[in-house]
């Protein structure tokens, strides 16, 4: 379904709204760079360099098989070696376009149908579960976070008179909290429950609305509910795959900082792969969130202590742009090689890509 003229221009507006924001962070972060120290660093590293590129290929390959897992009793028709290359080549549009989720979603079906033989009944199924446990995976992983903020930060805690006592009950309700959402969305119908509430509301832009999303949302609580239902092990499985990628990501950026010789430790970079994938998430709409993203992790290596952290943000962000793309180009190839056509996909609508008789 195309998005609505509306939202396309606020996501336009909101996009170049960014612009002017990030390029005066950056201009004043410039002047307090040590741009000889950077050279140096980058001299330094040598071959080294290569270790960065790898820890990507053990995040797709733990997202592969929270994917696999969310097949259900099929998943043993699907090969995780070619699972693996659909997924990174479909990564591929979600990093690399504006608005490249939808994107990805609409060539994940086709990929599967050719060369899994699955229907879009299967894969798209496949696809919602697979989302909703990203989402609560990575629900878990920014509570993980602020937990870790909050246990690190005690002792300024104690002196705004917080007694401490409170502080391990709250962090065990946020710990339990993106459970209850998930029981809430699993077992609960809650999106049909919040279908019902928001039809109460006698507006008609909601009321119409609401008809638009009626059969959609129906549609996905099936789904979500015969999942839940009947694949309590899978849905196990899954969550855990989805919530390790997640780490690992963390464990990428540690890498990376210890290749360039930063002194840090994995708690101080999952506090801030947590935060920054929150800012992911909001800035879906820009190709690796280019900008806010770098904005935010300069600001962050700022607050966590480490060392010289001008300098090695940026070192930090050149080699994480590197990394994505090589990965980006991998993963473009592979869309070729699959069967895909990057330039029909971007220059047609997005509805138009599917064959007509198999929408129906």
């Amino acid at each position: 379904m195309p998005f609505p003229k509306r939202y396309s221009l606020l996501k336009v507006s909101f996009a170049f709204l960014t612009i002017p924001v990030c390029y005066i962070a950056f201009s004043k972060y410039y002047d307090l760079l040590d741009k000889d120290l950077i050279l140096s660093k980058l001299n330094s590293l040598g071959l080294s360099l290569l270790i960065i590129l790898l820890p990507y290929f053990f995040i797709i390959l733990s997202d592969t098989f929270g994917w696999k897992y969310s097949f259900g009793k099929i998943k043993s028709q699907i090969a995780s070696a070619k699972l693996f290359l659909l997924r990174l080549a479909t990564e591929t549009l979600q990093t690399s376009l504006p608005g490249g989720a939808v994107y990805a979603e609409i060539v994940r079906p086709i990929l599967l149908k050719k060369h899994f033989r699955l229907g879009y009944c299967n894969s798209i199924s496949a696809n919602i579960i697979t989302k909703l446990n990203v989402m609560i995976a990575q629900l878990l992983f920014f509570i993980l976070g602020i937990c870790l903020i909050t246990i690190s930060l005690r002792d300024e805690i104690s002196l705004l008179s917080l007694p401490e006592y409170a502080i391990y009950p709250s962090l065990l309700i946020m710990i339990v909290f993106p459970f209850l959402i998930a029981y809430l969305i699993y077992r609960r119908h809650f999106l049909l429950n919040l279908m019902r509430y928001l039809q109460r509301i006698n507006l008609k832009p909601v009321k119409d609305f609401v008809v638009k999303i009626k059969q959609p949302v129906i549609e996905i609580n099936n789904t979500v509910s015969h999942f839940s239902i009947n694949h309590k092990k899978d849905l196990c499985v899954t969550l855990a795959f989805f919530f390790l990628t997640w780490l690992l990501m963390s464990f990428e950026s540690l890498i990376i900082l210890k290749v360039i010789g930063v002194d840090v430790d994995i708690f101080q970079i999952v506090v801030i792969e947590s935060l920054i994938s929150f800012v992911r998430m909001i800035f879906f709409f820009i190709p690796g969130a280019v900008g806010p993203q770098d904005v935010v992790i300069i600001i962050l290596f700022n607050l966590s202590g480490i060392s010289d952290p001008q300098s090695n943000a940026l070192v930090f962000l050149l080699f994480k742009r590197v990394k994505e793309f090589f990965w980006i180009a991998i993963g473009y190839i592979l869309l070729i090689i699959l069967g895909i056509s990057p330039y029909d996909l971007i220059k047609s609508k997005k509805t138009d890509f599917l064959p007509a008789k198999e929408i129906l």
